[in-house]
């Protein structure tokens, strides 16, 4: 379950209106899910967030390494201090 829009940017941002949407989302849908995602299209690629509803956390997922048709779990801190929950 979960929503999906577009943005005209290239790689879609969050506005803050999606952030408000989203946390909304998460207090007052109830389905038999334990996640929702939110899914934004821009004009050259598409982001994804997934909300929690029961720590009502949304984070930002990303596709694993694909290596000899295997996906690699990521191990390194490249996304260390990136503020998921930024509100622009």
């Amino acid at each position: 379950m979960g929503t999906w829009h577009t943005h005209p940017q290239r790689i879609p941002e969050p506005s803050k209106i999606d952030w408000d949407d989203w946390h909304q989302t998460l207090k007052e849908d109830r389905t038999g899910c334990s996640y929702a995602f939110f899914i934004i299209a821009g004009t050259h690629e598409a982001r994804v967030w997934v909300g929690d509803y029961i720590t009502m956390e949304i984070s930002e997922i990303f596709e694993c390494q694909k290596v000899k048709g295997i996906y690699k779990r990521v191990l390194d801190n490249s996304l260390e201090g990136y503020d998921n929950n930024k509100k622009n």
